[in-house]
């Protein structure tokens, strides 16, 4: 669901800029998504309630000792999860850490993405994905167009 984001030319005019609460950086959501923004954090969910997307602002010295906080929080969300190896990226000149995995949710068996990224101010932005295992293309397609989304705020 993550590994690594696809790089998207354009927008497409129906999507809408949202800008984290809490870092500067700006991310492009098709507009059929719903979108939750609070304090810290932006939730993003597709049609039908199948993928849910939070993107999360945490402290940390590096993407390596975020890695406690991602176990933390994934633990909270998901029972059961396997993640896969965790590879080093970059996102529009943002370091990155990708990683794919497996959980399940209320009984349900989902897919899981996620992300740290390096914000311009130092912080870090977490990015939990979960998906329904049998989620619609179109949607897995619109996850992976709002990965490839982040930029920098100017």
């Amino acid at each position: 669901m993550v590994t690594p984001p696809p790089v998207v030319e354009e927008p497409t005019t129906t999507d809408r800029e949202l800008s984290h609460p809490a870092l500067p950086i700006t991310v492009r959501v098709p507009e059929q998504w719903r979108d939750e923004v609070e304090e810290g954090a932006i939730t993003l969910i597709s049609p039908n309630d199948e993928i849910i997307m939070i993107l999360l602002a945490i402290d940390a010295a590096d993407l390596e000792e975020s890695l406690k906080t991602l176990n933390v929080e994934l633990g909270q969300i998901v029972q059961h999860a396997e993640i896969d190896d965790i590879e080093e990226a970059e996102v529009h000149g943002m370091a990155a850490m990708v990683a794919d995995g497996r959980g399940s949710l209320n009984g349900q068996a989902v897919d899981l993405g996620l992300l740290l990224l390096r914000a311009p101010n130092g912080r870090i932005m977490m990015v939990v994905g979960v998906a329904l295992a049998d989620a619609d293309e179109a949607n897995k397609e619109d996850t992976a167009a709002i990965l490839a989304s982040f930029r920098p705020a100017q």
